[in-house]
């Protein structure tokens, strides 16, 4: 994707696609831009905060069609409510501490995997970190509120009720999604 503003062309690439449908998709660029497909084309949400060009690089996208959760570099989750952007919450910064990865069950019950080595979960109006390891968490997918799983620097932990499990596995976690908890 090559984008054009400011004082010429900046070349961006997407970091984050998800599909909501099954003629709709929508993405979020490194540049704090939004795309969505509807079968024909893509075309451009409202961007992410005032100037893309000089944004956060973002990290992942996961949502609904009404409400979709964007996270960056900086530690900052977004929230688009079908209508407009908005900061819902920025992870503590210590040194730096960049939200990695996004996934939910509902617009009320979402997962942020951080580098600080905690899951921030977002349960319908406050976010709360929950321990999980003392590296960063690169990955967040689960499919319930009992069945949560993160991982991080070749690591797997899994999210049993309320504790989270180390679970061995050999090699890094680049990407992960299922269909339920027999699944991932």
């Amino acid at each position: 994707v090559v984008v054009t503003g400011g004082t010429g062309a900046l070349g961006t690439a997407l970091s984050g696609l998800l599909s909501i449908g099954p003629s709709e998709v929508v993405g979020v660029s490194t540049l704090n831009l939004a795309y969505r497909y509807r079968g024909q084309a893509f075309g451009i949400l409202p961007p992410l905060g005032s100037d893309p060009f000089s944004a956060a690089q973002n990290t992942a996208i996961w949502g609904t069609e009404a409400d979709l959760f964007v996270t960056n570099v900086k530690g900052e989750v977004w929230h688009f409510d079908g209508a407009t952007w908005a900061i819902a919450f920025t992870l503590p910064q210590t040194v730096t501490n960049g939200a990695n990865d996004v996934w939910g069950i509902g617009p009320g019950n979402v997962y942020v995997a951080g580098d600080d080595g905690k899951v921030y979960h977002f349960a319908g109006g406050t976010w709360t970190p929950e321990s999980v390891t003392g590296v960063a968490l690169d990955k967040v997918w689960g499919s319930s509120s009992s069945d949560v799983w993160a991982f991080g620097s070749g690591s797997a932990f899994h999210r049993n009720g309320a504790t989270w499990d180390s679970v061995p596995i050999g090699g890094a976690v680049i990407s992960v999604s299922g269909t339920g908890p027999s699944d991932a």
